[in-house]
């Protein structure tokens, strides 16, 4: 049974013993730290239901991948060190979740006839036109408080 002492005390001789193939142990320390994963979920998501999240998966991951690459002879406490593995992948993957709906909704081009807006927004001297007819065709558009 992992000793939670150890994890507030000195968590490094606990690494390197984890490093050097003790599965058993690393699932065990895993498993006593998921407080602190959590709570490092928490400061970037600010959501209390984190475990429940996409982003608690990849906090999960990144502290795993922080136990491997911690190093102690480069004088960093695991705690800092992971929580910045941690913060890192998380915002790497809200920003990538972020870009992905933006490019998915700007990758749809066509109106309803089929034609790429991209082209008809172009005249004929190859500058956008301010207003085109043939653009508008097929969209239909809706104010605010309208069903679509």
């Amino acid at each position: 049974m992992f000793d939670m002492r150890i994890w507030l005390n000195d968590p490094e001789s606990t690494i390197v013993r984890i490093q050097t193939g003790d599965d058993e142990l690393r699932n065990e320390f895993i498993r006593e730290s998921l407080p602190f994963v959590r709570h490092a979920v928490f400061k970037v998501t600010r959501d209390f239901y984190a475990e429940k999240s996409d982003a608690f998966s990849v906090a999960l991951e990144a502290f795993n991948r922080s136990i491997d690459r911690f190093r102690p002879e480069r004088q960093i406490p695991f705690e800092p060190f992971a929580r910045i593995i941690i913060r890192n992948s998380v915002l790497n993957r809200i920003r990538a979740e972020a870009k992905s709906r933006h490019e998915t909704s700007m990758s749809d081009t066509r109106n309803d006839q089929g034609e790429d807006i991209s082209r008809i927004m172009q005249g004929s001297d190859g500058r956008e036109e301010k207003r085109n007819p043939k653009l508008l065709s097929g969209f239909r558009f809706h104010r605010p408080g309208d069903e679509p």
